[in-house]
């Protein structure tokens, strides 16, 4: 049984910004979100955290990327899909889109989210588990990697923003 995910926050990036990173190199944006340690073509293995009653705990994912697609003009999604890199009939599997959205241009501000849906293992068991308490979880993971990406965001934006600058005054020494 899949249950549906959908969490979002703020990225004080331009949109056409947010836009660039993520049709360019996605793979980039998620770097600090699962510090990934390897991307083979559309594929990135890295780990998701999620802190349980003062634990940290983190898994080893494999994340599959889409093709970007800029759905609307203030609108453009990346599909993701990500599972458990072993012994992942243990562990959810998600199917969602990472989704940038434009909000407003002065100040600028994008709407980072991941929406879509995921599947709970073990089949009822599992799904029972989840409705008591895993649930809370999934969320809380997916709520990380999101601000994660929305971070990343902007510290790319800025540091595009600042090369220029470093390399006219580098040019002019």
């Amino acid at each position: 049984m899949d249950r549906p995910i959908y969490v979002y926050t703020y990225a004080g990036v331009a949109f056409d910004d947010a836009v660039a990173l993520l049709a360019g190199d996605p793979e980039l944006l998620l770097q600090d979100a699962t510090d990934v340690s390897s991307a083979h073509g559309d594929a990135v293995l890295g780990q998701l955290h999620h802190d349980v009653a003062g634990i940290e705990v983190d898994r080893d994912v494999v994340i599959e990327l889409g093709e970007f697609d800029p759905v609307e003009l203030t609108r453009s999604i990346v599909p993701v899909h990500w599972r458990a890199a072993r012994g992942h009939a243990w562990f959810p599997t998600l199917d969602a889109t990472l989704e940038v959205s434009a909000l407003s241009t002065v100040p600028p501000l994008t709407q980072v989210a991941l929406v879509g849906t995921y599947r709970p293992p073990l089949g009822p068991l599992g799904a029972a588990i989840d409705a008591v308490a895993a649930h809370g979880i999934a969320e809380a993971t997916c709520h990380r990697f999101v601000n994660e990406v929305a971070s990343r965001l902007e510290g790319l934006a800025e540091q595009a923003r600042d090369e220029p600058a470093v390399s006219h005054a580098v040019g002019s020494a």
